[in-house]
Order: C-alpha cells, then sequence, then structure tokens
C-alpha cells in the first residue's frame, strides 16, 4: 500500500540524516532538495541494476496513480535507485536485528512472498506450519491479559531510556509508540497470551 511504503520510506531516509519536505497544496507530494552524500552511494551490482541515485528529487510520489498527467513527478518506490538505496542502508545497519527477528506466518499463504516493514525493512512470510495453525485455534481476547501485556511493554521502554505512549485507542495497527529524545524510537505492537504458543497479527497490524 502507498502509504505504508511512504511511511517506511521517509522514517528510514530522515534517520539516516535526509531531510524531505511535503510540497504545498499537493497531498502526498514530496520534495527532496538534496540527497546527502553516503546515502548516494550505490554498491556496483545495484547501481548496474537501478542506475544512479540523483543529487536531489523536486518532486516524488509513493503513489503511482499520482503520476498520471503529471511530468514533473517521480514515483519512488520499490526499483526505484533511491527507494532502493534506502532499503540497502536499513539491510546494512539493521542487518543483525533483522537476523534474530520474528517469524511471521500467512495462514493464507501457500508459497513464501515478502513483507515490507516500516522501520527495518523486509521480512520474508512463509506458509504456516500446522503447529502453529493449531496453536491459535479456539484464541479469545482478554483484555486483562491485553492489559498486562501492555504494561510490562511499556515498563520495559521505560526501564531501556524511552518513553511509551499508549496509542491502543488510536487503531494505528501498533499498541505504543515508544519517544527517544522527542523522535519516535519504536512501535510496539504487543501481543499477551496466559500461555506460552504463536499469536495472530490483523492485516492492519
Amino acid at each position: 500500500m502507498p502509504e505504508y511504503i511512504e511511511r517506511f520510506f521517509l522514517e528510514a531516509y530522515r534517520s539516516f540524516g535526509g531531510t524531505v519536505a511535503p510540497v504545498k497544496g499537493r497531498k502526498g507530494v514530496w520534495s527532496i532538495s538534496r540527497v546527502p552524500p553516503d546515502l548516494r552511494k550505490l554498491p556496483d551490482s545495484l547501481e548496474r541494476k537501478y542506475g544512479k541515485i540523483g543529487a536531489k528529487y523536486p518532486q516524488i510520489t509513493f503513489d503511482k496513480e499520482k503520476i498520471v498527467g503529471y511530468s514533473d513527478l517521480e514515483f519512488v518506490g520499490p526499483g526505484h535507485s533511491l527507494f532502493e538505496g534506502v532499503v540497502e542502508r536499513v539491510l546494512r545497519q539493521y542487518g543483525p536485528a533483522l537476523r534474530n527477528g520474528a517469524v511471521f506466518y500467512n495462514a493464507d499463504a501457500t508459497e513464501p512472498t515478502v513483507l515490507w516493514l516500516l522501520k527495518c525493512g523486509v521480512a520474508v512470510i512463509l506458509t504456516t506450519p500446522q503447529e502453529v495453525v493449531r496453536s491459535l485455534e479456539g484464541m479469545e481476547s482478554d483484555p486483562e491479559v491485553e492489559k498486562i501485556a501492555v504494561e510490562v511493554s511499556m515498563r520495559y521502554e521505560r526501564d531501556q531510556g524511552r518513553k511509551p505512549v499508549s496509542v491502543e485507542e488510536e487503531n494505528c495497527g501498533w499498541d505504543v509508540t515508544s519517544l527517544d529524545g522527542g523522535q519516535v524510537a519504536r512501535y510496539i505492537e504487543v501481543k499477551g497470551r496466559a500461555g506460552e504458543g504463536g499469536v495472530a497479527l490483523t492485516p492492519n497490524e
């Protein structure tokens, strides 16, 4: 979805020192006046595949439908040199965390697919093993367990020196936004179970 690709790019690009600003009067259109030199350096293999990263991008969008009828508007997404450069930097910087990350399963998948994640890049979605499916059968929402889980997560964030903010009622797709120095450090989707086993994610999550 364009809005998720947009949010991934904006947060990753800014976290690496890039500046991107919205174009006044044009929703979903952004401007990059200068790409930081270190972000313009693509590995040779990626540069041959996607081309060089430009020094600036006056008007970009992450929604292909917006470029119809606008010759001055550039679509940025998977396959664009700037986007692929940001992804490469994310994978290089956060690679160890990704390798130690969670395993995602899709109960409807018939073959492995790819999931784009805000903040940390990509993940492979696997077909769901039957033992995982069985562990989710009969699960019911328990507000008390969920409340405890959120409290534990927020306590952990505070212990790490961050400021967690509950956004459970805002339907963001996650439960806690954790701030560090006034900037968003982590988006946390909390899952609590009374026992051990898998958890299920909604499409929005």
